[in-house]
């Protein structure tokens, strides 16, 4: 297990122990895969907004903080101006409908079918 620190919530960092969290787990997340090596990141359940509820699994409990749409608009901000970085690092694509635009936007079919093709 490797532990990373918060390097804030804005951009990216070239620190190898720390992430940019960009105020969300997903924007963790992503920042995990490409420091381990993702050179093509396919984003499946990013859909960035409060109209399908919080999480592709639903909402959590009503004692769980709920987020709202505002948040979602600052996560999109941040999303937005940490790309051309993420980007310099590796193909990001979505994959399901998604507010962020920002990255590429594709079916999972299509980017399974090129990862075939390529091989």
């Amino acid at each position: 297990v490797r532990v990373l620190r918060s390097a804030g919530v804005h951009g990216w960092t070239d620190d190898p122990a720390a992430v940019c969290t960009l105020g969300n787990s997903g924007g963790q997340a992503l920042q995990v895969a490409i420091k381990a090596g993702a050179r093509r990141v396919l984003l499946l359940g990013f859909d960035m907004t409060r109209e399908r509820g919080d999480h592709w699994h639903g909402d959590h409990p009503r004692h769980f903080k709920v987020t709202h749409e505002e948040t979602y608009g600052v996560w999109r901000g941040r999303f937005d101006a940490a790309a051309p970085e993420i980007l310099r690092r590796a193909d990001v694509v979505t994959v399901t409908p998604s507010a962020l635009r920002c990255f590429r936007a594709s079916t999972l079919e299509r980017e399974l079918a090129s990862l075939r093709e390529a091989a």
